[in-house]
């Protein structure tokens, strides 16, 4: 998650491709934010509040029962609350490595691309010399048949 948050800081406007500077750029910023919030909130801490009495005669009573009732209860919601935090926070990091996966393979892919690019490129120079090499000869054929 570092990896990503470091990243979404890191990427300046001069980074992004042409043509995607707007969209691909708040897209991307969108997930990072979107993931880290998704991190932060995942384990979130359990809600506890106060039990209380405000009816002078019956108040106390209704109390004692509304803490039995709730201590029973909470036996349920901690066991659920618990089970739907690590679930969070699994669903999170999963996210997390999905998108840096994603991010690896379209740097590969990239790569890829521009090594086929270079392999073209250099194809072409050395069709040009080729073609340098023939012509430039020629010529010297040429000169020296004046030459006679």
């Amino acid at each position: 998650m570092a990896r990503v948050r470091a990243r979404a800081r890191g990427q300046r406007e001069d980074e992004v491709a042409p043509g995607q500077a707007g969209r691909g750029r708040e897209r991307d910023q969108g997930l990072y934010r979107d993931l880290h919030q998704a991190s932060l909130l995942s384990d979130s801490p359990r809600a506890d509040y106060q039990l209380g009495w405000k009816t002078p005669i019956v108040g106390h009573a209704w109390l004692v029962v509304r803490r039995w009732i709730h201590q029973e209860i909470r036996i349920y919601v901690d066991a659920l609350q618990e089970q739907q935090s690590a679930f969070n926070t699994t669903v999170a990091r999963v996210l997390t490595r999905l998108v840096e996966r994603q991010e690896d393979s379209a740097s590969r892919e990239e790569l890829a691309e521009l090594r086929a690019e270079v392999q073209a490129i250099r194809r072409e120079l050395a069709e040009l010399r080729a073609g340098t090499t023939h012509r430039m000869n020629r010529i010297e054929r040429d000169d020296q048949d004046e030459g006679r």
